[in-house]
């Protein structure tokens, strides 16, 4: 995987999980999850794609990196 089609999977993952626990129509989940998966991938280091593309998960020291893109883009968890 590139790091593009990364980004496009971690975005598509948090984009059905908000969809699911969408309160409204209007709700604006697809922003913040644009916002989290550019975030999250723009400070990913080259080991940790590497260990996204092996495992489909955020390793030890990208987590923390997710956590706090979740935070800033208000991301419902």
């Amino acid at each position: 995987m590139s790091e593009d089609e990364i980004r496009t999977s971690i975005l598509d993952a948090c984009v059905v999980t908000q969809w699911q626990s969408a309160t409204s129509q209007r709700d604006n989940y697809a922003d913040r999850c644009g916002c989290y998966a550019r975030r999250v991938t723009s400070g990913m280091t080259p080991d940790e794609f590497n260990a996204f593309r092996r495992t489909g998960y955020f390793n030890d020291t990208a987590r923390p990196k997710a956590e706090a893109a979740l935070a800033a883009c208000k991301v419902k968890r």
